[in-house]
């Protein structure tokens, strides 16, 4: 998940002072900025996705992933090429019930391969059941995602499409196998997501699904129900992370690497250990640069980590008023000789730092405001010295009706991609939490 922009302070000013309520000023500044083509985030400037398939959780930024792609340019650089959003499915939860138990299903004949009989079917259009299984096999839509310009290693093409998985077990074999294929909607604004099996698939491109559960962590709960993009730095390119059951599932091209995970402090807590073993909690993307030369942004090395604070969902508007609460931790890490720029560019805006042996982690805190105004960021200096740097936040309540319908904003944290600006989304009691850099 790559992110950031170049800051117009004067124009943000201008904005926070103007606005009388608790809107998204960083949205109007985009639009004013540019355009409809410049689309601010997705759970937000979202008019261009639509799909029951997401629509009950489609303005709550916590469960999606939204930012442009890095590409290489013409002189192997990595550049930034088109946006692209992954919007999760309102229904992920209840993925392993929709999908059924592969016992109860057709199984494929080994003497037709495999898992390669599945991939070799799909791939050239044809519906499986008619080369590979006795009858039609159940998939399930789990995400809707929208491309700006296309991208081949994952079959998108320009508009939306809808990302199916279903899983089968081989004949004389009980290990569960998951399959998933990318079918474009085309260049339009809606979509329904709504085929149920491989019989009724069309044309569109398979990709390989690696399952993961980490240790100890055998339960749903444990893992959020969101989508997000990843990055393969093998191959240079992005794929899909997902939940899937008690499992994480990552989506990509046929000979895709996934990324390391993060490993967990010696004696730390549970809650500690499962938001940093388990992606889909924290989120993590090489971040951006504005060169003044080419005027431009440009994909750093430096690898942005923000992981929330086990407790965050548990975290109430009493918390939030009566003082600053933690809810992130931020590490920079890597880089490349040239990114010492950009590394005192993030010093100087956040407070965000190299990770060193005697600091390896920022601290992001969080206080509310009086209604109807912004709430406020604190971020510590360095343990050597230097004073705590503030940030304004806004605050996004979800729509009414959104708990009610039983949908919690999940207590992850991750970055937030913004053509003029950039900064962070984490879970804030019943809302979002939107920090700027101003």
């Amino acid at each position: 998940m790559r992110s950031i922009s170049h800051r117009h302070p004067l124009l943000a000013l201008l904005f926070a002072f103007t606005l009388s309520s608790c809107e998204f000023i960083a949205e109007r500044t985009i639009r004013s900025l540019g355009g409809p083509e410049d689309r601010a985030e997705c759970g937000h400037d979202s008019t261009y996705a639509s799909s029951p398939l997401i629509d009950a959780i489609k303005h709550v930024p916590e469960f999606h992933d939204c930012q442009r792609f890095i590409v290489s340019g013409p002189n192997r650089d990595w550049v930034y090429g088109a946006l692209h959003a992954i919007y999760a499915s309102s229904s992920l939860d209840s993925l392993m019930i929709r999908l059924g138990d592969p016992l109860g299903e057709p199984r494929v004949d080994r003497r037709r391969s495999g898992e390669s009989a599945v991939m070799m079917a799909l791939q050239a259009g044809t519906p499986v059941v008619a080369t590979t299984f006795q009858r039609n096999h159940r998939v399930v839509a789990v995400a809707l995602a929208y491309s700006g310009g296309g991208y081949e290693p994952l079959g998108l093409e320009p508009g939306l499409s809808c990302l199916y998985v279903g899983t089968y077990r081989i004949e004389g074999d009980t290990t569960t196998r998951w399959f998933a294929r990318m079918e474009s909607q085309g260049d339009t604004t809606a979509a329904d997501c709504a085929k149920s099996s491989t019989s009724q698939l069309t044309a569109g491109k398979d990709l390989k699904v690696i399952r993961t559960t980490a240790d100890g962590f055998d339960s749903e709960s444990d893992y959020p129900a969101v989508a997000r993009w990843d990055w393969d730095d093998t191959r240079r390119e992005q794929y899909i992370g997902i939940k899937c059951g008690a499992a994480w599932c990552e989506v990509g091209d046929a000979d895709f690497v996934p990324s390391p995970g993060l490993d967990a402090p010696d004696g730390a807590s549970r809650d500690e250990r499962r938001v940093r073993l388990i992606k889909g909690w924290y989120d993590q993307q090489y971040l951006a640069y504005w060169d003044e030369k080419q005027s431009r942004l440009t994909p750093t090395r430096i690898l942005g980590t923000i992981i929330p604070v086990p407790d965050l969902g548990s975290k109430t508007s009493v918390d939030f008023s009566s003082g600053y609460v933690d809810v992130a931790r931020v590490l920079l890490e890597r880089g490349d000789p040239q990114d010492g720029a950009a590394f005192a560019m993030y010093r100087n805006k956040f407070n965000f730092r190299r990770t060193a042996s005697d600091d390896p982690e920022s601290t992001l805190s969080i206080r509310s405001g009086p209604p109807g105004k912004l709430w406020r960021a604190r971020i510590p200096g360095p343990p050597s010295g230097g004073s705590a740097k503030f940030r304004h936040v806004m605050f996004r309540n979800v729509s009414s009706g959104f708990e009610s319908s039983g949908y919690v904003v999940p207590a992850v944290a991750r970055w937030r991609w913004m053509k003029s600006d950039e900064g962070t989304w984490t879970r804030c009691t019943s809302g979002c939490c939107e920090m700027s850099s101003y």
